[in-house]
């Protein structure tokens, strides 16, 4: 249930315009709660700026996590694929 979603960097939310990343947004299902992690975010980014206007806006639940793998990702309640895309397009 991966999906990774390409972003051309235009706007505040890179520095160098020229750069291309992916970002990535997982779900994670555990019987039935979902959660979804957002990484792939440069990390100089203020997460908890980023974490605090996405609670407010899906009306959700959300913390900052370390993980293992990923690094520094940010996590939600819910299923918040589609709400998150377009909040990382600039659209909501």
């Amino acid at each position: 249930m991966t999906q990774a979603l390409d972003i051309e960097n235009t706007g505040n939310l890179f520095e160098d315009n020229s750069e291309k990343r992916t970002i990535h947004v997982r779900i994670i299902q555990r019987g039935r709660k979902r959660t979804t992690i957002i990484d792939g975010l440069p990390q100089e980014l203020n997460f908890k700026i980023i974490l605090k206007d996405l609670k407010k806006k899906l009306n959700c639940n959300g913390c900052i996590i370390d993980h293992p793998e990923l690094g520094f990702a940010i996590q939600l309640a819910g299923d918040q694929r589609q709400e998150v895309y377009k909040f990382l397009e600039g659209t909501s």
